[in-house]
């Protein structure tokens, strides 16, 4: 089996901004695994990397901040496909809480913290989709997109061996997961605190009717799920 990859990444990082292409080769034959750069190009779409500046700037200063546009061209076999990457990730720090930002509106979480009154347990909260968290319920994988062989994403429930596999890079074997998973809607949605943000110790900042609190977050305990991937806690 023979894998290609041709990537194009802007990508900053803390003040330093890194413009990288990459073309590379994987091989699988009788079990032994093999990865190597080629010479071999294919045109690739510009990355918008005034976007990715922009975008940097306007979150300021943070503890950490990754901001990345990218754009890659894969091919397996007989099929190949593109896909196209826009990242962030910003670690805010406001003591004695560290918050993990993977949004976009990092300006609304940042302008929450500087308002935390402190810590208070809640008897439920929100879990807005976008905020991925390993919780403890039945679960299914959504359809869309392709898998590291270039293989439809189809909807199936998370039980046993993923049908799917994922490669983050052509320099390691791909390995099976669980793709575009969601927790399978049951129960009845209540109003309660909604989770702006993930805090480092199994926390979250939480937004209560205007009021922002850290609270403990219970991920072993799902009381509903929506269609739209929202989750009560």
């Amino acid at each position: 089996m023979i894998y290609r990859k041709w990537g194009r990444v802007v990508r900053w990082e803390n003040g330093t901004l890194v413009r990288v292409d990459e073309a590379g080769e994987a091989r699988e034959e009788n079990g032994v695994f093999t990865a190597q750069p080629i010479a071999e190009r294919v045109a690739l779409p510009d990355v918008d990397a005034a976007w990715v500046v922009e975008t940097a700037r306007a979150i300021g200063e943070a503890e950490r901040v990754v901001v990345v546009a990218g754009v890659a061209i894969h091919e397996f076999g007989d099929v190949r496909w593109q896909e196209e990457t826009r990242r962030v990730h910003v670690a805010l720090t406001r003591k004695p809480w560290r918050v993990l930002v993977d949004d976009f509106d990092v300006a609304s979480v940042a302008n929450a913290l500087q308002k935390c009154e402190g810590e208070r347990d809640f008897e439920h909260v929100l879990v807005p989709p976008h905020i991925r968290i390993d919780a403890n319920c039945a679960k299914e994988q959504m359809p869309g997109g392709l898998d590291g062989y270039g293989r439809p994403i189809e909807h199936r429930r998370v039980d046993g061996e993923p049908p799917n596999v994922y490669r983050p890079s052509y320099r390691v074997r791909p390995v099976r997961q669980w793709m575009n998973v969601r927790a399978i809607p049951f129960g009845t949605m209540l109003p309660a605190p909604r989770v702006l943000a993930l805090v480092d110790g199994g926390k979250a900042l939480v937004d209560d009717g205007g009021r922002v609190f850290v609270t403990r977050l219970r991920v072993d305990r799902v009381t509903a799920a929506a269609e739209s991937g929202e989750m009560l806690l």
